[in-house]
């Protein structure tokens, strides 16, 4: 993708994010939430893509489809006044119903539209999918990436700075008080992905995100982890106990491990 077809995608997406400005001329704050993820997102997509030493193009690709892969959240809430997928719709077939009928990548080639196609409906899947081609498998998997960095840290932030009852849609309405669900500790000792229908309680939330650094896939993104203290500052979520300790142990272990390979 060239960058003139990037800067129209752009352009287009805040055109499209405004219209959905309620009558005081502001987002909704969840919507204002997921904009700006989506700029973030798109901004960690393009500078990995650099970092694994990708072609201008293929950065290009990988940062327009930062900016389009939560597109479909903006008339999902319009519409069902929740980003819930499981009370909704899912959001990422509703962003590439939106990209189609906006023919926002008109001035992009067929290729281009293959892999932002594949990587915008696979990104927010539990894994990634056998069926993807091996030309769409590396966006695919750096956006999945892209996605949980910024995630980890707004979760965190929202949580941290007492910001939930601003944004409960971000836990999906599991209720705040509990203990942690023993099978879904199993899943993550067992470094397999949980799917969300195990989460019983904020706490389960919690022990989840961590979860996710066996989900990520490439170098930049396990450097970035470690920069940004992610494990450190999720841990610092829970309350001190054996399973906080042991679960927030063998995440960082497993970053050490990836993050020592491309060090090698």
């Amino acid at each position: 993708m060239n960058k003139k077809t990037l800067n129209g995608i752009l352009r287009w997406f805040n055109r499209y994010a405004d219209s959905f400005h309620g009558p005081d001329g502001k987002l909704h704050p969840l919507l204002q939430l997921k904009l700006a993820h989506s700029l973030r997102v798109a901004e960690d997509a393009r500078d990995m893509a650099r970092d694994l030493g990708w072609s201008d193009e293929d950065v290009n690709t990988a940062e327009a489809i930062g900016i389009l892969h939560d597109v479909g959240r903006f008339s999902q809430y319009a519409e069902f006044k929740t980003q819930s997928d499981r009370h909704s719709i899912d959001h990422a077939k509703r962003s590439w119903e939106v990209i189609e009928r906006e023919k926002v990548l008109s001035e992009a080639g067929p290729a281009e539209v293959r892999r932002i196609q594949d990587a915008i409906l696979g990104h927010n899947r539990i894994e990634v999918s056998a069926d993807v081609s091996e030309d769409s498998l590396p966006f695919v998997r750096l956006i999945r990436d892209a996605d949980k960095l910024d995630i980890f840290m707004l979760f965190h932030d929202v949580i941290a700075n007492d910001k939930l009852g601003e944004h409960p849609e971000l836990i999906f309405g599991v209720p705040m008080e509990g203990t942690a669900n023993p099978e879904l500790l199993d899943m993550i000792r067992a470094q397999r992905n949980a799917p969300f229908s195990m989460i019983k309680s904020l706490t389960d939330f919690k022990f989840i995100q961590m979860s996710w650094v066996y989900d990520l896939h490439y170098p930049p993104s396990f450097e970035r982890v470690e920069q940004r203290n992610v494990i450190g500052k999720l841990e610092s979520l829970l309350p001190p106990s054996p399973e906080a300790r042991e679960v927030a142990d063998l995440a960082r272990g497993h970053v050490a491990r990836r993050g020592r390979r491309r060090a090698e």
